[in-house]
């Protein structure tokens, strides 16, 4: 490990945080140190694709030496990123080299970008936000805090995602609309207005026709 990489945990062990450990190999600028959760520690010990499986209180006193990334889409996702920041980890913010991110965009700590994901020209991405794989994020969009952006899914341009709002696979959002704090847009959804905070947009079920 050269004096420029950086010794690198991932949150979860799941296989999202299997596939934010390989942005984080292929970045260059991180080596993986292994994976961290805390709610079975049963796992403690275990290893993932040759990676240590830590619980979060194995690595409490690591913060000098290690940075850390949230690899979860779970929805105690904040509280376990909060809990890591109060012992002190700073956070690493990842692109793949497959995505295309605009050299006017902005990127918060701790923010994942997978690949095939597109970044349009002066979107502002807040702290730990979450932009799948093959998902885009139109021109002038500003994406608030540990807001997550499933695979697939596609936010317009001049569009604002509130703080913690969930886009499944799929989901689409038109421009100019503001989905609310903690609303989800459910897989394959289409968002055509405004959603108040905390609000299910779901998609209508598609009929099995025999």
């Amino acid at each position: 490990m050269s004096e420029q990489t950086r010794r690198l945990l991932i949150l979860g062990c799941s296989g999202l945080a299997l596939e934010i450990a390989e942005i984080a190999e292929q970045s260059g600028g991180y080596e993986v140190a292994g994976f961290v959760q805390d709610l079975w520690p049963e796992r403690r010990g275990e290893r993932l694709e040759g990676y240590p499986v830590y619980f979060l209180e194995d690595v409490r006193d690591w913060h000098k030496d290690h940075w850390a990334v949230c690899g979860t889409g779970l929805r105690e996702r904040i509280d376990f990123i909060r809990r890591v920041e109060a012992l002190g980890f700073s956070f690493a913010t990842l692109v793949h080299r497959a995505a295309v991110v605009s050299p006017r965009a902005g990127l918060g700590e701790g923010c994942v970008v997978a690949a095939g994901a597109v970044i349009g020209t002066r979107v502002r991405l807040g702290r730990h936000v979450m932009v799948s794989r093959n998902a885009s994020v139109g021109h002038d969009t500003e994406v608030e805090d540990y807001a997550f952006i499933g695979p697939g899914a596609s936010v317009a341009g001049v569009c604002k995602i509130g703080r913690g709002a969930f886009l499944g696979i799929g989901a689409a959002v038109r421009d100019h609309l503001k989905i609310g704090p903690g609303a989800v847009v459910g897989a394959g959804a289409c968002a055509l207005q405004d959603l108040p905070p905390g609000v299910l947009l779901s998609a209508p079920r598609a009929a099995l026709l025999e």
